[in-house]
């Protein structure tokens, strides 16, 4: 039976950060092949084409995206592929920090055509679904020069191998420059819709996490924020809790008068470090992830 939000696909996998791999007693990476990829600081989207019909940009929950309307109707009025396939890309908006991407790719607002970049970095065949990493690549590259949109671009390989200090030094170079970081696919393994585990992981700013709002809390008194908010109470997975501030001003205000509007959303946070009591250093919050949630969070 066909999935109602992500069709015959199913939904989308889900990255592993390294570090929880690592810290395994039997870690499965050592040893494996992986391709390094620059992970761009945007939005996963993805749009499937069905009997020669494609199907619309839709976001990570499988929701159509009206902002990205326009990017559809390219497609639609395209060259289609002669197989069934779901095309898989990072959207990035250039020179425009996540911030404030994020709330354009959320809005009702059509963007317009050019504005937006789709980072190709995966593709999937309805036919065959049990496809290694490396045979997909070939054929997205292939797919990627046939449909020839401007916007549609190709992301690089970087690195094919084993060796973890190489895919580390890939992504302290990507960070130097104020990149996001970098994604793992396992070379010779197939895309598990839905799966999070370490045949895809990625290495970000450590760390960054996509928490759960769960509360609001107060300034402190004497402080700038005495009146309005202090922080967002965040939650992880696991259960432990934090507080995280960095919001802007305009953000405090909305969210004091109405708790509602952030509570129960999912938020990226950053931080120095975590500390071995599970707490974290000098947390803040980064984003809105609008297009996560309670099951993406860390």
């Amino acid at each position: 039976m066909v999935d109602n939000v992500f069709g015959v696909f199913g939904a989308p996998q889900k990255a592993l950060h390294l570090h929880i791999e690592e810290a395994k007693k039997a870690p499965k990476h050592i040893g494996q092949d992986y391709v390094v990829m620059e992970k761009f600081d945007g939005w996963f989207m993805y749009i499937d084409c069905i009997s020669g019909v494609w199907q619309g940009v839709r976001s990570k929950t499988g929701r159509l995206l009206p902002s990205m309307a326009k990017y559809s109707q390219a497609f639609a009025d395209g060259p289609k592929p002669n197989q069934d396939i779901r095309l898989i890309f990072e959207a990035v908006i250039p020179g425009m920090i996540f911030k404030d991407a994020n709330g354009k790719f959320n809005a009702k607002a059509e963007l317009p055509l050019g504005a937006v970049i789709l980072k190709a970095h995966d593709i999937l065949f309805a036919r065959y679904p049990y496809t290694a990493f490396e045979k997909r690549y070939d054929r997205l590259e292939s797919v990627v020069s046939y449909l020839k949109h401007p916007w549609l671009e190709l992301v690089e390989i970087l690195y094919i191998g084993s060796n973890t200090e190489v895919w580390k030094r890939h992504f302290e170079t990507i960070v130097a420059r104020r990149g996001e970081g970098v994604i793992l696919k396992q070379l010779y393994h197939a895309y598990e819709a839905g799966k999070r585990n370490a045949n895809l992981m990625k290495i970000k700013c450590e760390l960054t996490l996509d928490l759960l709002v769960i509360g609001v809390a107060p300034g402190l008194k004497g402080t700038k924020y005495e009146n309005t908010l202090g922080a967002l109470v965040v939650q992880e997975k696991s259960g432990q809790e934090h507080q995280v501030s960095g919001m802007s001003d305009q953000q405090r205000a909305e969210w004091w008068s109405d708790p509602s509007s952030i509570i129960g959303r999912i938020v990226e946070i950053d931080a120095m470090l975590r500390l071995p009591n599970g707490s974290l250093r000098e947390p803040r919050f980064k984003a809105v992830r609008y297009d996560k949630t309670m099951e993406d969070r860390d």
